[in-house]
């Protein structure tokens, strides 16, 4: 199986790693692999509104069509969820963070969640769970990069 999906015979492990990343890129969403093709569907809607744009990336995504059905269901509930993801490569626009704030911002409410940036504080970070946490408050999501530093 590795000499066929080997492409260079001289260099076995940037073969691997090339075949790692690449298998990778098939769980991520289609914009953070082809930043391009988001304006390429947008472009093709004949009324591109903000729910027409969240609608075609969210199908664009099995993962994100998924999470969108569990989370309207946990929300109905009337539970609250942690999401923990993991920026990997470049700090792009279309990072796996912007593409589900995105998300959220837009289905859910800019109100329905806590978001903890990498580079956030640690006073920062602990103010945005203490709210997440309160029983009153709106927000039902907590999300945060796991690669986060543990100091600021």
């Amino acid at each position: 199986l590795f000499r066929s999906l080997s492409s260079s015979k001289s260099d076995p492990v940037g073969s691997l790693r090339d075949t790692l990343i690449s298998t990778r890129k098939c769980c991520d969403h289609p914009y953070i692999v082809d930043p391009s093709l988001q304006a390429s569907l947008i472009g093709g809607l004949k009324d591109p509104t903000l729910d027409a744009v969240l609608d075609l990336g969210t199908r664009a995504s099995g993962k994100l069509t998924l999470l969108d059905e569990i989370l309207s269901e946990l929300r109905n509930k009337g539970l609250k969820v942690l999401i923990l993801f993991q920026s990997v490569g470049g700090s792009g626009r279309d990072s796996k963070g912007d593409i589900l704030d995105d998300f959220l911002r837009i289905r859910f409410g800019s109100d329905s969640y806590e978001h903890v940036d990498s580079g956030c504080l640690t006073s920062k970070k602990l103010a945005a769970l203490n709210k997440f946490n309160k029983e009153k408050e709106r927000s039902f999501f907590f999300t945060g990069d796991t690669s986060l530093p543990s100091e600021h």
